[in-house]
């Protein structure tokens, strides 16, 4: 049995229905740092020392899940005679932890990408996520004048804490500057007024 965000209502231990009475002699946990489910240790709907009912398996997959620590969770069962191992294994998630912002041309910028990029500590890291913040942090580079930066990322992860740092170099090229400032068709002021309201001046 397994469960995964969308199926979790689905999910039902079917595979280890045929064990359903025997004794469940010892539980362990994969994927995920022990010390993060201690606060879960004896406290699981399925209990070590007890009958194995399935739907206690599956309440205790759903606990598990809605910790927001695994991406994915199964349950896999091992027997013994007349006793039965269970193992929860799942994929962790991964979670931000400090993000780094360097490079940048001009004594605010890395300031205003780090904030532009959205990345805040302690939140889930997905890969829409880090593509999005990449993306904001581009148009908000674009926005000061600097169209040909380029961005760099490195990550560094902390497997016990589930915590990746990310750490972005940034090198942004010549800044834009206005040209020459031309006007056509007939827009009831002067070109100079024009430049003025528009704050187009050249260079």
């Amino acid at each position: 049995a397994s469960v995964t965000g969308p199926q979790l209502s689905e999910a039902a231990p079917n595979a280890i229905l045929r064990w359903a009475g025997l004794t469940v002699r010892r539980i362990s946990f994969q994927g995920i740092p022990a010390d993060r489910l201690a606060p879960l240790a004896g406290h699981l709907p399925q209990a070590e020392g007890k009958p194995l009912n399935p739907a206690d398996v599956e309440s205790s997959l759903r606990k598990l899940y809605d910790t927001g620590l695994y991406e994915d969770i199964e349950v896999e069962g091992v027997r013994d005679e007349n006793v039965v191992d269970l193992i929860f294994a799942g994929r962790p998630r991964t979670f931000i932890g400090t993000v780094d912002v360097y490079g940048a041309t001009g004594a605010t910028m890395n300031t205003q990408l780090e904030r532009a990029s959205q990345l805040n500590a302690g939140t889930r890291l997905n890969p829409d996520k880090m593509n999005r913040a990449l993306q904001q942090m581009r148009t908000t580079l674009a926005e000061n004048g600097y169209y040909r930066a380029t961005i760099s990322q490195t990550s560094t992860p902390h497997p016990d804490d589930q915590l990746v740092d990310i750490s972005f170099r940034v090198s942004s090229g010549p800044r834009a500057h206005v040209g020459k400032v031309t006007v056509t068709g007939d827009p009831g002021i002067s070109v100079d007024e024009f430049r003025r309201y528009a704050h187009l001046r050249t260079g």
